[in-house]
Formats: C-alpha cells, structure tokens, sequence
C-alpha cells in the first residue's frame, strides 16, 4: 500500500487530466467566485487551528490549555459551517455538481480537494467527454 503525498497525489489528477481530456475554464461564474473565497476562508482558519494546536505544546497551564481547546472547538464549527455551504454551493449547480461527482471518483479525493478543483481555473471537466470516455 502506498502512502498518501502531495506528489503522488499530483501525478494521479494530472494523469486522470490527460485522460479526460480536462480544459481550461474561460469565465468565472458568480458562484465559483463564492467558492474560492469560502475556501480562502477555510484555508485561513485551518491554519489558524494548527498554529493554535502547536502553541497548545508550549503551554504549561491548565487555563491556556483550555482556551486554546475552546477556541480549536470554536474554529471547527466555523469549519465546518464553511464546508457545508460549500458543499451546497456545488449541489446548486449542475455542472458544478457534476464536475464534483467526476472528482470524487478519484482514489483518495474527498469533498474538499474536488471542491478546490470544481473552482480551480485549470479544471473544467467535459461531462460528455468523461461519458464518452467511459462508455
């Protein structure tokens, strides 16, 4: 069993890429505009989590301790709250949400890498030529 890296994860969407004929994107819609900044926020408080997390190994004290564990349960809310509306973002449109089917086929791709690449402009994927390509 292989173990999960950023490269191999890298070679695996650039090969499913080359098969699937993936295009560039022209324009951006309104709600693919709203995707990346929900993710630029989930990104921010994901790393506002794992700063907290390492000061929590510096802390001696009960209290910073637990604060630090209050303010971790709060951030995952917000987390979480964030991928939910991305989540419904992607359900509402029917390209998007197909886009979004078609990226969770890959091993190892869950809701919020396929989300990232749903918005990425170097991925738009061609639902007829995905069908073409696996029928």
């Amino acid at each position: 069993m292989f173990a999960k890296t950023d490269k191999i994860d890298a070679k695996l969407i650039a090969q499913f890429a080359a098969e699937r004929n993936i295009k560039t994107q022209e324009k951006q819609s309104r709600k693919i505009n709203d995707l990346k900044g929900l993710m630029a926020l989930r990104r921010a408080l994901v790393a506002c989590k794992r700063l907290l997390k390492a000061q929590m190994e510096l802390q001696n004290t009960k209290f910073a301790i637990a604060q630090a564990n209050e303010e971790i349960k709060h951030l995952d809310e917000k987390i979480k709250k964030i991928e939910k509306k991305v989540l419904s973002l992607i359900e509402d449109e029917k390209e998007l949400k197909e886009n979004f089917d078609i990226l969770k086929t890959i091993p190892g791709v869950g809701d919020i890498v396929a989300a990232t690449l749903v918005y990425s402009s170097c991925f738009e994927i061609s639902v007829a030529e995905h069908a073409s390509a696996t029928t």
